[in-house]
């Protein structure tokens, strides 16, 4: 290869650099400091201290630009279904992928969307559980925000692989004369679809019970935030309308007349709630399992109709009663107890999973608005290359 050695060089059009293959490359024999692209790979190499070091300028052989996405839930908290697909493609427009299916696309049931990994890299992925409902009328019961899990770890992917994602949506909340009555939050979760492998799960934060009925409870947060193990403890009032402790990976349990509804796991929706919704009508609904529907539960409908202002948010939260606000949904679902009206607890939490390498797992750490999203504590998924 011929060389030139010049003092200034003023490029006022443009400089193409030598433009090889990989054998071309390795066929050369270079000096310190040759810059080349190798166009079997698309990215700069530099000839350093006698070999080729790439560089990380260059596209790489990406199916796709990517560098990072936030994927959100795409609607509104308080929302038990998944949104329709339209919901997603709108929300991220802007990127090369959203409106391309075969690298974008529904996934295996309403609310999951399906992404194609571009390249094959190690990806940090990020996930929030959407926060539990609170007392919406201002805040006259001492209401808290009880957040969701924020989940962090990396993980090597191969592209053309696909991952399914559920962001989950916050425990829907309403002016309710009691402040008990609130929905749990639903929890956001990635699955490698590809070779069927659960890669992380952020759970959701329980409702928020107010302190004007309810009193005899000490009102647990640490219990009601966003759990960082795969497994959650079971809810109490101090020693009273104490729940089953739920086997890691299923639905929380109940406690209590007139208990809100546990939480959805993994593998198992909530039980059924053997209590009675309060004044006895609407549906009477179990949070879905996580992993196949994740609708979040109806809650009592004496005050609300049909029990939507107190219903768990999509990701499989549990809604609230009169006795007690519903269990997150998470990899073992949150769960509730209470008893009208002297015993009333915080739902429990959603505890959380993560298989990814270099973790960051912090309880209710999610207490923030996601980019993209519509309000703070959205549940959330986000995807970064390394």
């Amino acid at each position: 290869m011929s060389s030139l050695t010049v003092g200034t060089l003023n490029v006022t059009d443009r400089l193409i650099l030598p433009r090889l293959t990989t054998s071309q490359i390795n066929a050369l024999t270079p000096e310190e400091g040759l810059i080349v692209y190798d166009t079997d790979d698309n990215y700069f190499k530099i000839y350093v201290n006698g070999s080729w070091v790439e560089s990380n300028v260059g596209t790489g052989n990406q199916l796709y630009d990517f560098t990072s996405n936030t994927f959100v839930s795409a609607q509104a908290r308080g929302t038990r279904e998944g949104p329709g697909f339209n919901a997603f493609q709108s929300a991220y427009s802007q990127q090369t992928f959203a409106n391309d299916s075969s690298l974008f696309q529904s996934g295996s049931f309403t609310g999951v969307q399906r992404w194609t990994v571009p390249a094959t890299a190690t990806y940090e992925i990020e996930g929030g559980g959407a926060r539990g409902g609170r007392h919406s009328g201002g805040n006259p019961y001492n209401s808290h925000d009880i957040w969701g899990a924020k989940i962090t770890g990396q993980f090597d992917l191969t592209q053309g692989e696909q991952l399914e994602i559920l962001c989950g949506s916050g425990g829907n909340a309403y002016n309710d004369p009691h402040g008990n009555e609130q929905g749990g939050g639903g929890a956001s979760w990635v699955k490698n679809y590809t070779n069927d492998t659960l890669l992380l799960v952020a759970g959701g934060g329980g409702g928020c019970a107010g302190n004007r009925y309810g009193n005899s409870c000490s009102k647990n947060l640490n219990d009601a935030y966003g759990q960082t193990t795969n497994g959650v403890n079971a809810t109490t009032c101090q020693g009273t309308y104490t729940t089953t402790t739920p086997q890691p990976g299923y639905g929380g349990y109940p406690a209590g007349p007139y208990a809100g509804q546990g939480g959805g796991g993994w593998f198992g929706g909530s039980p059924t709630n053997p209590s009675p919704w309060h004044c006895g009508s609407g549906p009477k609904s179990q949070a879905d399992r996580l992993s196949q529907g994740a609708e979040g539960s109806h809650g009592s409908a004496c005050y609300t109709s049909q029990g939507q202002g107190n219903r768990g948010g999509f990701g499989s939260g549990g809604g609230g009663n009169l006795g007690g606000p519903g269990g997150a949904g998470g990899y073992t679902g949150g769960c509730a107890s209470g008893g009208w009206s002297s015993y009333s607890q915080h739902g429990g939490g959603g505890g959380s999973f993560n298989v990814g390498a270099n973790q960051t797992n912090v309880r209710g750490g999610h207490n923030q608005q996601p980019s993209g999203g519509t309000y703070s504590g959205e549940g959330y998924i986000k995807i970064t290359l390394v």
